[in-house]
C-alpha cells in the first residue's frame, strides 16, 4: 500500500481538516482503505472517494439511519447512500 504523503497527513490535523479534504483525496488510489470519522460524512465524500477506486469505512452520525440492506457475520451492516433529495 502506498502511504499518504506528509503533508496530507499534517494538513488534515489541522482544524481546518475539512478544507483539506481534495488535498488528501489526490493522494489516495484503488489500493487504499480510506478511513473518516463522521464529522466528514456526507454523499460527496463517499461520490469523490468512489471516483477514485479508492475503498471506504466511514462513521455516520448518531442522526442519520441507513437501511440494512446486508447483514455481515460481525454484526455490521452494508448500505446505500444516495444524493441529497433521494
Amino acid at each position: 500500500m502506498r502511504l499518504l504523503k506528509r503533508l496530507d497527513i499534517e494538513v488534515l490535523s489541522s482544524i481546518l481538516y475539512i478544507k483539506a479534504l481534495p488535498r488528501l483525496l489526490r493522494s489516495v488510489t484503488k489500493e487504499m482503505l480510506l478511513m473518516w470519522d463522521r464529522g466528514l460524512h456526507s454523499y460527496a465524500m463517499v461520490s469523490a472517494t468512489l471516483s477514485k477506486g479508492c475503498d471506504y469505512l466511514g462513521r455516520i452520525p448518531s442522526l442519520v439511519k441507513f437501511l440494512n440492506e446486508t447483514q455481515l457475520e460481525d454484526g455490521s451492516y452494508l448500505s446505500f447512500i444516495n444524493p441529497p433529495g433521494k
